[in-house]
């Protein structure tokens, strides 16, 4: 399959019968992957001589990774399929251990400290606590709920936040009971911001819902709706059905849209942030045809090309990034050196940094954000705290890239990279419309609903919806078989149909379970079809009562709740009925792990 841009630049992927990616390549990167009989991937090696190879066990659950510097990530799983210790090429060891449930309840660094959860009756997160193998406090972070799930109060060592919301359970209030400042927003009725987190700071939107104006910054879009200037006008704006297209000008700073102060932005055919530019500073990305960030330069304006420029090349395993390359020169001499990190089982979540031969740990709150770095002698290096929209306080300039829910932070540019598109966490907006479209909502800029206290968008955008046929499962163990035909969402123009098959040993408690016909919706965490996102370990958790697999990654409520993971596609916590499994009339608690494999792949035009 071949995707030409008006530019006549291309991507261009492959595919075998199974539907497995066999190659991807645009104009700055190429990759092969090969996979096993199963379907599992076993390599893949990109045109810069970087490589990954992976091993798995017999029920298909990943135990090896080798990294392309030659290190190797081990893996270990505890009886019932659940990830017991992540070993990385140093020796050193994370472990982790679980609650009756299967949530889990410790992690365990190899520096001897810890992270302990503990949940509520409906599986809420309440409790996070970071200690170091003395007991003393590194973080800690204790959380009410209200009924549907909304975060009401978060306690730390030094004091209280209190939150309120609307009735749409849009975030109000923020109100501290120590001496920072409180937060307050209120919204339009499609949930723009209107004011916040100062009562007097005031925002005006477009008919699209674009951001025009807030104080005394203006902003101006392009015809695809994505935010190309940021700055104090010199001269009137220009009004809606003005805006150029991005695709006819690549070069947005010099428009006369700001000033001296303000920041121009462009964008690639895909709508992802390709330049950042103030009058000292130009910042520039590029991307893989899999949709991943794998270089950013910076480089000063009154320099020559490459002069004291400093690049960062990323690579990945999945959506992780787990080498980056710094190189910096003077347009003569160039020096490299490379960082590696770790990360867990979650997405967006790094457990470690090694640079320069010194190793850090990374410690998260309940929404996943960074908010300690320790060094092996688990003395905190760098602390951060956010405001309720994930704003640094305190002026830091942290030494690593990763802060609020675990995303990039590019401190040149004050953005967040949430892949598909950027957020600003300044305006509480992404620069770019969702490119689901509608599908996410009436405000294509919102961030995850005005309500970041208790949600985080990873930018999880291809939805995959269809039909399950699920097979029964009895009390203390069996067999169950899953088959899913699923249709995606439609993305520029293409859509794809598939089938998996996931067969699994159900462990668990509670009488007999009948599996029957129903309903199926999974998200992925890549905004571009690719079915092979079904290959891989299958994972089931659900009951008949009300829970979160995973803190803070979606809603939780309702007689019967499941969660479902096949490969990296999962099912998103649904309210009241079971998401792709149906469950019998009567009480039961089980998980089922096992192996996923896509049968079947179709994909086809759509509108």
């Amino acid at each position: 399959m071949k995707k030409t841009y008006s530019d006549a630049s291309e991507e261009t992927f492959t595919y075998d019968a199974k539907g497995n990616m066999l190659t991807a390549s645009n104009k700055d990167i190429a990759y092969n992957f090969s996979y096993d009989a199963a379907g599992r991937m076993t390599s893949s090696t990109d045109s810069n001589g970087r490589y990954l190879q992976y091993s798995y066990d017999t029920t298909g659950k990943k135990t090896k990774t080798i990294y392309p510097e030659g290190s190797v990530v081990s893996y270990s799983y505890d009886g019932t399929g659940r990830l017991a210790t992540i070993t990385n090429g140093g020796g050193r060891t994370y472990g982790y251990s679980y609650d009756k449930l299967g949530r889990r309840s410790k992690l365990t660094y190899p520096s001897g400290a810890t992270a302990n959860y503990a949940y509520d009756a409906a599986g809420r997160l309440t409790s996070l606590e970071h200690k170091q193998s003395n007991g003393r406090i590194i973080a800690s972070f204790a959380y009410t709920h209200d009924n549907v799930g909304n975060r009401m109060t978060k306690t730390e060592p030094d004091g209280r936040t209190s939150y309120g919301y609307d009735a749409i359970y849009r975030l109000l209030t923020a109100q501290p009971n120590r001496h920072d400042k409180a937060e307050t927003y209120s919204y339009d009725p499609v949930g723009n911001r209107l004011t916040g987190p100062e009562q007097h700071t005031a925002y005006l939107y477009g008919a699209g819902n674009e951001l025009l104006k807030k104080e005394h910054t203006d902003f101006s879009y392009d015809n695809n709706g994505n935010m190309v200037a940021k700055g104090h006008h010199k001269h009137e704006e220009k009004h809606e059905g003005e805006h150029r297209d991005n695709d006819k000008d690549d070069d947005h700073h010099d428009n006369g849209h700001h000033d001296a102060n303000g920041w121009s932005y462009s964008y690639d055919f895909e709508n992802r942030l390709i330049k950042a530019e103030d009058k000292h500073t130009t910042v520039t990305f590029k991307y893989d045809p899999l949709g991943r960030r794998i270089e950013k330069k910076v480089a000063k304006r009154d320099k020559k090309d490459d002069d004291d420029s400093v690049t960062h090349t990323y690579v990945y395993d999945g959506q992780a990034i787990i080498l980056e390359y710094e190189t910096t020169g003077d347009g003569r001499h160039k020096k490299t050196e490379a960082t590696k990190y770790v990360h867990g089982p979650g997405i967006d979540e790094p457990l470690a940094m090694t640079r320069d031969n010194e190793v850090y740990f990374y410690h998260a709150d309940g929404l996943g954000s960074v908010v300690a770095l320790t060094d092996k002698k688990q003395k905190v290096v760098e602390a951060y705290e956010y405001d309720s929209f994930g704003n640094l306080k305190g002026g830091i300039a942290p030494m690593q890239p990763f802060t609020y829910t675990g995303r990039i932070f590019d401190i040149e540019t004050g953005l967040l990279d949430y892949r598909a598109r950027t957020y600003d966490s300044q305006l509480g907006i992404f620069l770019q419309k969702d490119p689901s479209g509608f599908d996410g909502g009436i405000n294509q800029f919102s961030y995850v609903g005005a309500n970041p206290v208790s949600y985080r968008d990873p930018s999880g955008l291809v939805r995959w919806t269809g039909t399950s046929y699920s097979g029964g499962f009895v009390w203390g163990g069996g067999v169950s078989v899953f088959n899913y035909f699923l249709e995606s969402e439609c993305v520029n123009s293409e859509k794809a149909v598939v089938e998996v098959r996931a067969i699994g040993f159900s462990v668990g408690f509670g009488k007999k379970a009948t599996g029957t016909r129903g309903s199926a919706v999974f998200e992925d965490y890549d905004d571009r079809i690719d079915p092979s996102h079904f290959n891989g370990s299958l994972a089931v958790v659900q009951a008949g009562i009300t829970f979160s697999p995973k803190a803070n990654t979606g809603p939780g409520g309702g007689f019967g709740a499941a969660y479902l993971r096949l490969g990296s596609a999962f099912t998103p916590i649904e309210l009241g009925a079971l998401v792709g499994v149906s469950v019998g009339r009567d009480f039961s608690v089980s998980g089922t792990y096992g192996v996923s494999n896509l049968v079947s792949c179709k994909k086809m035009c759509c509108n």
